[in-house]
């Protein structure tokens, strides 16, 4: 058995800093109520940070300032090595968000809608993907009222991602979102707008 193992033709990939790379889809990626069998095997693409070939780990990047860890074998090269993505796209900086409207300019557009006889009640967390809210922040030094667009879910459906008109000064835009409850039952003060 040795002598046979020892003569297989194993043949491994070699990745190098600024690959582009699929990434396996964990399980906590796969969308609640979904089969993992019929979702999308692989997300990305990502492009390589580092290697540590000792101990088979690379760091691939997510978004801006989003690295992740991951093992050699999570990972295959793309085809597409001459891949340019959009500087002008919302990119999930979490294996499992899941962010639908991704395009800046639509969001944007967005804004200048009204959803104001919508009722709470009636909708869902994918229904709301789309939708203008206004949320309540109740303390820190940015207390009151605050406008976003919901863009996205996390993959359990327990939270939106909203993406608020109001930017953060140090923080790429293409990653300055944050995860909301929106549920009926949850302490966050919110309306349509």
């Amino acid at each position: 058995m040795e002598s046979k193992n020892l003569n297989i033709n194993r043949r491994f990939t070699k990745f190098s800093i600024g690959d582009w790379v699929y990434l396996k889809k964990p399980l906590e990626a796969v969308q609640h109520g979904s089969s993992k069998k019929l979702d999308h095997t692989a997300l990305g693409p990502f492009k390589i940070f580092s290697v540590d070939s000792t101990k088979g780990n690379i760091t691939i990047l997510l978004a801006p300032d989003s690295p992740l860890e991951v093992k050699q074998n999570q990972l295959r090269k793309s085809k597409n090595q001459e891949i340019l993505l959009e500087d002008s796209y919302l990119k999930p900086s979490k294996t499992n968000e899941i962010i639908i409207l991704k395009n800046l300019s639509e969001i944007k557009k967005l804004q200048e809608t009204s959803n104001l006889n919508l009722n709470k009640r009636q909708h869902n967390t994918k229904s709301l993907v789309g939708k203008r809210v206004s949320v309540l922040w109740k303390t820190g030094p940015y207390k009151g009222w605050h406008s976003g667009t919901i863009v996205g879910y996390n993959a359990n459906l327990k939270k939106n991602i909203i993406y608020y008109d109001t930017r953060n000064v140090n923080v790429d835009p293409t990653i300055d979102y944050y995860s909301e409850d929106f549920s009926s039952d949850s302490k966050l003060t919110w309306k349509f707008i």
